[in-house]
């Protein structure tokens, strides 16, 4: 069987989201019998796997597959799927979120008709209060899209946020760019989204919702996303993206600042120990100094606000390494104190030696005066 294009949804404990997500495949108007559909689970704990089977013995375009061991992140189980599709064409789809009943044929057929690498669709945040349909005025659109051959056509493609859903892919581009999703980290979409923009011959961007992006009540992974191990992981990422940015234009570093603003406001969120603030801080100011001269590229609608942004995380590391010099110092005068009193101390117990030496000799004198008093007595009597 020959399909249209492939969807690709990982799966982790989404037991509760999974029946609404396969619904808006199905309710695609592109026709469901024309879309590949594979789900991966990273060794889910609930239900999900026995979900996911169900629908893969249903349906015959529905494949399923299981990895032995969870790896903590999105980009394996992406991974396998991108390695198992037969299809010319590549969505991406997280399992508690959902396709509008159109997004596979607008996609599609603007991919084919217009012969580009990607094609990108804007979403709708679904919060619990609100919806949000986020602005793209700055990417001077015309008739609601923008279609360029190259990202230095228009650098700024970079500050739409860098989701991987709400996009279609040419498979063949994919893989003759071996582009592949980052392992056993955070923040893989934004590696996986740079990378495709500075590889891609032709880029479409069309300002319609075709995905809603929805807001987890039980979301699990904000925790997760404070711990140290988490906060250095995303530090790693950046790293590897602005090496991706510098084999392109390394003017386009501001890019990576608008994230480096956002890990510094999980790091004051977080609660880790003295000793893990303190390394990620030095590994921290390492990569801002690597890219801190951005500062002067930035193009001018944002210029502000990324000044602001790197002016409040120097103030952050600033204050953060002043807490632990003063700790540092404290620790320093503590141990010099500790030094003295043991020093003290053990001039004492040597007084106090002394003494009982100097007590031992003048009780056994007593005692042998003692003794010779009791002996003439003795004579006497």
């Amino acid at each position: 069987m020959t399909y249209k294009l492939t969807v690709i949804l990982p799966v982790y404990n989404v037991n509760n989201y999974l029946d609404r997500a396969i619904e808006s495949i199905r309710s695609q108007t592109i026709g469901f019998e024309n879309i590949e559909v594979i789900f991966v689970d990273d060794k889910s704990t609930d239900n999900s796997n026995e979900k996911i089977k169900i629908y893969a013995n249903e349906y015959d375009n529905v494949k399923s597959y299981y990895l032995e061991e969870n790896s903590g992140y999105a980009g394996k189980p992406r991974n396998v799927g991108l390695k198992h599709a037969t299809s010319d064409y590549i969505m991406f789809l997280d399992p508690d979120d959902t396709y509008n009943p159109e997004a596979c044929e607008i996609l599609y057929n603007i991919i084919v008709d217009e012969d580009v690498d990607i094609v990108s669709g804007n979403y709708m945040f679904v919060g619990r209060t609100f919806n949000e349909i986020k602005s793209w005025n700055f990417l001077e659109l015309e008739n609601n899209r923008i279609r360029v051959e190259h990202l230095r056509d228009n650098p700024n493609l970079l500050r739409v946020p860098p989701s991987v859903w709400a996009k279609i892919y040419r498979r063949e581009f994919l893989e003759d760019n071996n582009i592949h999703f980052l392992e056993n980290k955070p923040s893989e979409d934004l590696y996986f989204v740079y990378y495709c923009l500075t590889k891609a011959e032709g880029i479409i961007y069309i300002n319609r919702p075709v995905l809603n992006y929805i807001k987890r009540d039980d979301d699990e992974s904000i925790t997760s996303q404070l711990s140290a191990d988490n906060l250095r992981y995303y530090l790693d990422v950046y790293n590897l993206v602005g090496d991706v940015l510098d084999n392109y234009d390394e003017s386009y570093h501001w890019a990576i600042a608008n994230h480096l603003d956002n890990w510094s406001k999980r790091f004051i969120k977080s609660d880790i120990s003295s000793s893990d603030r303190a390394d990620l801080i030095n590994e921290f100011l390492l990569l801002f100094n690597r890219f801190r001269d951005s500062k002067d590229v930035i193009p001018e609608p944002i210029k502000l606000y990324m000044n602001e942004a790197f002016d409040s995380i120097v103030n952050i590391t600033k204050y953060e390494n002043n807490v632990i010099n003063n700790l540092i110092d404290e620790k320093k005068e503590l141990n010099d104190k500790i030094s003295k009193l043991e020093d003290e101390l053990s001039s004492l117990h040597g007084s106090y030696r002394k003494l009982q030496d100097e007590m031992i000799s003048k009780n056994n004198i007593i005692i042998s005066k003692n003794k010779v008093l009791n002996d003439l007595n003795d004579d006497k009597n």
